[in-house]
């Protein structure tokens, strides 16, 4: 397997994928069968590799509907394996495959996050495409990612295609929100439900991304990401570990008078890591309320916990009842969500939030 660093591949331009075996079998099985339904929704959390798969489906198939190519998987990259350099490959990567349309609205969710990313002229031109006769006779790929960005007059019409779908016409769509989807539209698809990565999987992952993590914090990576490599990545990619560690440090000894600390911590990191770390720094302050919650219940968790960490697990839980945790990660939350709706200063935020826990009268 080529050691290319995965943390700068899109899912487009990224061959591989780890963990996942059983639905790419599924896939090659109903092919051969010549049993491949019309349209497929695969949903799971986000970065475990949905849209990852998808791409292997879409270049697997349009290399078995071309004659001059066909797949290369002497590596053992798994069943849907097509080498980055064939034809096909690199006609997906430019996207300038005639049978290939590509539909993406989380490639607006920078310029407005608040907006709907895919209306219903996306989807007149999925309905125009799909009725054009292929190039080389062989499957009409349409690939709409994210399709919980979609507004309601957009999803009716992509139902409407669904719903009487042209022959050899494939639709693959990717969702993070199953529930967010009609139930219309979930009926008349195959769903694929992909699992997050089990540690040996996501360690895998980061391997080959050259992550170059410790144990320590691979371990709490894959635990804060719930086993998502795309996220663990985003946080590495943006500067994280640094913020990471400094703040974990600064929680697992709350009980010390180190509150400049915090503040220190604030002061010196760009405003530009705290934008991109933002959502990642709230998922950590769960993430510790909540282990300290599995503490009090001995609930298994993924890694051991260590010395520093157990301790402020012990004494968070001598200075507050379960309730007050629960209220405490409820205020937090609150916070995260008026930040977002009323554009408030983040740094500002952050500081408060991890101040809820330093400054109350019983800590």
């Amino acid at each position: 397997m080529d050691t290319k660093d995965l943390s700068s591949l899109s899912p487009k331009n990224n061959p591989y994928l780890i963990g996942h075996a059983e639905s790419e079998s599924l896939i090659i099985d109903l092919y051969n069968k010549d049993k491949l339904n019309n349209t497929w929704l695969i949903s799971g959390c986000s970065g475990i590799g949905k849209a990852t798969l998808a791409y292997r489906i879409i270049r697997y198939i349009l290399t078995q509907d071309s004659p001059q190519t066909n797949s290369n998987n002497e590596n053992g990259d798994g069943p849907l394996y097509v080498e980055r350099t064939s034809e096909i490959f690199l006609k997906v990567v430019s996207s300038s495959h005639p049978n290939l349309l590509v539909v993406d609205g989380s490639s607006n969710e920078e310029k407005d996050p608040l907006a709907e990313k895919i209306k219903i002229d996306e989807i007149r031109k999925v309905n125009n495409f799909l009725r054009m006769t292929s190039g080389q006779g062989g499957y009409k790929i349409v690939f709409i990612d994210n399709i919980d960005l979609m507004n309601k007059n957009a999803a009716n019409a992509l139902l409407k295609i669904i719903e009487e779908p042209p022959k050899k016409s494939l639709i693959i769509l990717t969702t993070s929100f199953l529930s967010r989807i009609l139930p219309t539209i979930r009926s008349r698809s195959r769903i694929i439900k992909i699992k997050p990565l089990n540690l040996n999987n996501f360690t895998k992952v980061m391997d080959l991304a050259k992550a170059h993590l410790d144990d320590e914090f691979l371990n709490y990576l894959y635990e804060l990401t719930s086993g998502s490599p795309g996220r663990a990545l985003d946080i590495i990619k943006n500067d994280g570990i640094d913020i990471h560690k400094r703040i974990k440090k600064f929680i697992f000894h709350l009980t010390e008078d180190n509150s400049s600390e915090i503040q220190e911590i604030v002061n010196t990191t760009p405003k530009e890591t705290f934008e991109k770390q933002y959502v990642s720094i709230f998922q950590l302050l769960s993430f510790f309320l909540n282990k300290a919650l599995k503490f009090n219940f001995s609930v298994q968790t993924e890694s051991p916990v260590g010395k520093d960490e157990k301790n402020f697990y012990v004494k968070l839980l001598k200075k507050f009842s379960i309730i007050e945790i629960l209220r405490i990660k409820e205020k937090i939350e609150s916070l995260y969500a008026k930040s977002l709706s009323l554009n408030l200063n983040k740094k500002q935020i952050i500081l408060s939030s991890i101040l809820l826990l330093k400054n109350s009268k019983k800590i």
